[in-house]
């Protein structure tokens, strides 16, 4: 189910979610091949584990659907400053640049020639970004068209400090 609202941050292996959902894909997508980059010393997450799941399964998904057969999709991890940077590239169709404004908005579906064979409701990428937004992180894309595009999430890394002093809040 669908759902915006975010219940509960928690500490979160960002690897560990991913790992866990890429055998979905490589059953889902035999023609595909999904590379993985995770950085191996990386720091825990704040995040909603579940909402963190979707925004994973989403982007992964959008990345394996838009790409041919024999094409490889990159899921890369990796510290950066207070946030942790998730990639996940695609040498897939490209986003065309009049498109770029209407990515993350609601109902929106780009049309290019795979979307009238791809499933889809328009509103994935305008949920992931929420749901990125609500747990403190942020989302951007880079895209050249017949190239590919790379979604970068950056969540905020778990801050033992911070999360005793909410404890003490609430």
């Amino acid at each position: 189910k669908m759902n915006a609202g975010v219940d509960v941050l928690k500490k979160v292996d960002v690897n560990g979610v991913i790992k866990k959902i890429i055998p979905i894909f490589t059953e889902q997508y035999k023609t595909r091949t999904f590379s993985l980059e995770l950085s191996p010393n990386l720091p825990p997450s704040r995040l909603d584990e579940d909402k963190f799941e979707q925004i994973m399964t989403n982007l992964i998904d959008n990345a394996a659907k838009y790409s041919g057969d024999g094409k490889t999709v990159i899921i890369s991890t990796e510290p950066e400053a207070n946030m942790i940077l998730i990639k996940v590239k695609d040498e897939g169709v490209g986003i065309k640049k009049e498109d770029y404004g209407k990515l993350f908005k609601k109902f929106s579906r780009l049309e290019n020639h795979l979307t009238s064979t791809t499933q889809g409701n328009g509103l994935g990428l305008y949920i992931t970004k929420q749901l990125v937004e609500k747990m403190d992180g942020e989302i951007s894309f880079e895209s050249e068209e017949n190239i590919g595009t790379t979604f970068s999430v950056r969540v905020p890394i778990y801050n033992q400090e911070e999360a005793l002093r909410c404890s003490l809040v609430s």
